[in-house]
């Protein structure tokens, strides 16, 4: 088995425990106790699903007045999808509105490498090919402040990279629309 393919599970649990370890040495938000969330993505930036985990980010107050009324959060996510011919490894970072209510807006960036064919490294005439897809999305989103469920929904602009061509990002298609539905639970 590829080394790779047992390196990104790791690398999920990894993220999972370590921002609980950290929680539990400083004060955090009163009302978001639950920050972690593991999810479902059907579309976005993975083939056709990926499985996701994301963190809620404290706004510590480092703008004195400025940052009293706390009107956004944001969130950082990691997430992996194994396909037989695909593996992908979805990045995001996302602002969410509305702290205090269940309802959110959401705005997130994000960029997922692709390899395609990466069990076939050592058959004849089978290269790997490295493809970035890069996107910023818009959306809505529904999470609690304790545990229980969580949906998003949406709709990004991608645009494809090609890494391997030239030895610069060459675009290779034109930018296309993706959507997204994600469905999972907060911890």
């Amino acid at each position: 088995m590829n080394m790779r393919v047992l390196i990104l599970p790791m690398v999920l649990i990894l993220q999972l425990i370590l921002p609980l370890s950290a929680c539990a040495q400083r004060k955090v938000l009163q009302r978001w106790q639950h920050k972690n969330t593991l999810f479902v993505e059907l579309g976005g930036l993975g083939p056709y699903y990926s499985l996701n985990l994301d963190h809620l980010i404290n706004r510590r107050k480092i703008y004195g007045k400025f940052n009293k009324r706390k009107k956004v959060m944001y969130s950082y996510r990691l997430g992996f999808s194994v396909l037989p011919t695909l593996v992908s490894v979805p990045l995001g970072l996302s602002l969410i509105t509305a702290p205090n209510s269940r309802h959110h807006a959401e705005f997130s960036v994000g960029v997922a490498p692709l390899v395609k064919n990466p069990f076939n490294i050592f058959g004849e005439r089978q290269n790997m090919d490295k493809i970035v897809l890069a996107g910023v999305g818009a959306g809505y989103r529904y999470q609690v402040p304790r545990q229980g469920l969580f949906l998003s929904v949406g709709i990004k602009p991608v645009l494809q990279f090609n890494p391997s061509a030239g030895g610069g990002l060459k675009i290779e298609k034109g930018l296309f629309y993706s959507g997204y539905l994600g469905l999972g639970f907060t911890l």
